[in-house]
């Protein structure tokens, strides 16, 4: 090989990194492209979600969704890296909103700060009993004890294998 196929060589070699992106290096995985959509398993409308990777890049969605709904069309189109996400929505009670139609919607703000929840033994338990009933999952959730509720956060607690999809 002469010098000038190995100079050009190397002066495209980082070209081709950069065409393979910032993360070419890196050990975790990036998702690009991607569309995102909610269903609201929770006793209340939902607002508004946001999925969060450790990096500062998100992914959002929602609008007014009833309980036991899904989102009537897709938001496209986002970049997440990693495997771990947080996720953040803002639900409110429909209830309370109608008592007075003209004062402002009381937001509740929900945080889900452990993506391996579903490991737990009660919520795989709540998976199986709430299967195909709109919002029973979320009235189940809504129902579990402080305790229950902090060792979910946490992550402090024995997993089990999941070998099926909840859907």
């Amino acid at each position: 090989m002469n010098m000038r196929r190995l100079t050009i060589r190397l002066s495209l070699l980082p070209l081709m990194l950069l065409a393979a992106g910032c993360d070419v290096f890196s050990s975790e995985p990036t998702y690009g492209g991607l569309s995102i959509e909610g269903f609201n398993y929770t006793l209340y409308n939902l607002s508004r979600f946001v999925v969060y990777d450790k990096y500062g890049n998100t992914a959002s969605g929602g609008g007014d969704l009833m309980p036991g709904s899904g989102q009537g069309s897709l938001s496209c189109c986002y970049m997440l890296k990693g495997a771990d996400f947080t996720v953040k929505w803002d639900v409110y009670d429909v209830d309370d909103a109608l008592k007075n139609l003209y004062a402002p919607i009381k937001m509740i703000h929900k945080l889900l700060v452990n993506p391996k929840f579903d490991e737990h033994p009660a919520v795989q338990k709540i998976f199986s009993e709430t299967k195909d009933r709109p919002g029973a999952f979320g009235a189940a959730m809504d129902a579990l004890s402080a305790p229950l509720v902090e060792q979910l956060k946490s992550n402090k607690f024995e997993h089990v294998k999941i070998e099926a999809t909840h859907g």
